[in-house]
């Protein structure tokens, strides 16, 4: 069995006897140099330093087979903690798990701010795109930091990417006697060093106040930069390769159909103003978050309609240029519709991730005679693990380019 025991700001002391047994009667106790160092009574033979290789914990776990493992862990290891990486190589019922409070909890209180209304994300071995698409889209923000993203590069980094006035509680030193608060802007936080043991809270002073300024439209907009639910983006390299299948023409008429949270919308509209782009989209939720970001990129030039295609096509006019983001299953419907409706020499791009609907639209361009083509985009991006990059690859996708000749 292995124990996963969060270890709070009191150390060993604020350990209940639960777990100060089990901690005894294990045959490998695994944590960082700090807290394996709290615990002299242990043997050295019984400890395990956790530094930076997860991969060498989880071999070292696997060959104990069925022993007693206490696996030791900062606060709550359930909050962007230890758990979630056990999770993936042990069963759940391999594990048991008792949290202590956690820093994040213990800066909330030390600020005197309440958190049932707050987001809580790490930049601790991520970076800060985390960060910021959380604080671009709720109004109290918890961060974990690390060295790397401290306090003020994170603040900094959020100037940068065009957020407003916020808040700033850095809450330093937890647990300690000398634990204290820096309360200040971001621009003031930028331009400050801090203890590496802290936590931050971000927040706007007034959840009412009005939107943040506009951000820039230029090509390979972040993704961070979109209020959208979590994955439901087209994504920056994706988007990219289909706007340039698309070759936007200033003055035109583009329709974007399953337009989501309007990513492809927006950084099209760019390239055809003075034109028009529709963007289309029948769940409400992604409306709301397709409005919010034409307001957030002052992307006069999309107008959202509401509705499912082809039905909701029937009332916008003749397009020179299709983006076919979703489908909701009727890719034949729709694409026979837009047929009857593209001018010649229009462009229809759609993004397919099935096969089946890789099939439907092939053959769909084949029957009506149109010029086509598809590229699959295998796309990974860089990632930090144990302070070493891999890369993380999403899924493929493959878009299509079809030619009304």
């Amino acid at each position: 069995m292995i124990h996963v025991i969060g270890v709070g700001i009191e150390g060993p002391d604020g350990l209940s006897g639960d777990s100060l047994e089990k901690i005894n009667k294990a045959k490998l106790v695994i944590g960082s140099e700090r807290h394996l160092k709290q615990l002299p009574d242990i043997p050295d033979a019984k400890k395990l330093s956790l530094k930076a290789d997860l991969f060498k914990m989880v071999d070292v776990i696997k060959k104990k087979k069925k022993s007693d493992v206490v696996v030791l862990a900062s606060g709550d290891p359930n909050l962007f903690g230890i758990t979630g990486y056990l999770l993936k190589h042990f069963h759940k019922e391999d594990l048991t798990i008792t949290p202590a409070v956690s820093s994040m909890q213990w800066g909330f209180a030390l600020a005197k701010e309440t958190w049932e209304d707050a987001g809580i994300v790490s930049a601790h071995g991520r970076g800060v795109e985390d960060v910021a698409r959380a604080v671009l889209m709720r109004d109290k923000v918890g961060v974990f930091t690390d060295d790397k993203n401290s306090p003020d590069k994170v603040a900094a980094s959020l100037i940068s990417n065009g957020v407003g006035e916020r808040r700033v509680f850095v809450c330093e030193n937890l647990g300690a006697d000398n634990a204290k608060v820096f309360e200040g802007s971001l621009q003031e936080t930028s331009q400050k060093k801090f203890s590496p043991m802290n936590v931050m809270i971000i927040k706007k002073d007034k959840p009412s106040a009005a939107p943040e300024k506009s951000y820039s439209k230029a090509l390979g907009i972040p993704d961070f930069q979109f209020a959208h639910r979590e994955g439901m983006i087209t994504k920056s390299g994706v988007r990219a390769i289909a706007i340039s299948k698309l070759r936007p023409e200033r003055g035109g008429i583009m329709w974007d159909i399953g337009a989501g949270c309007g990513s492809v919308s927006i950084e099209a509209e760019g390239l055809i103003s003075p034109g028009k782009v529709f963007a289309v989209e029948k769940d409400q939720n992604q409306v709301a978050y397709l409005k919010k970001n034409i307001t957030r990129f002052s992307a006069t030039g999309v107008e959202p309609v509401t509705g499912e295609a082809p039905d909701a096509l029937k009332s916008l006019p003749d397009p020179g240029m299709v983006f076919v983001g979703g489908s909701s299953g009727r890719m034949e419907d729709i694409l026979a519709y837009v047929d009857s409706r593209l001018k010649p020499g229009g462009r229809i791009v759609a993004n397919v991730i099935t096969i089946e609907n890789m099939h439907e639209a092939v053959e769909f361009f084949k029957a009506y005679g149109y010029a086509f083509e598809i590229t699959s985009a295998n796309l990974a991006r860089s990632k930090e693990l144990a302070q070493k990059l891999f890369m993380l690859a999403a899924n493929p996708i493959n878009i299509i380019l079809g030619v009304k000749t």
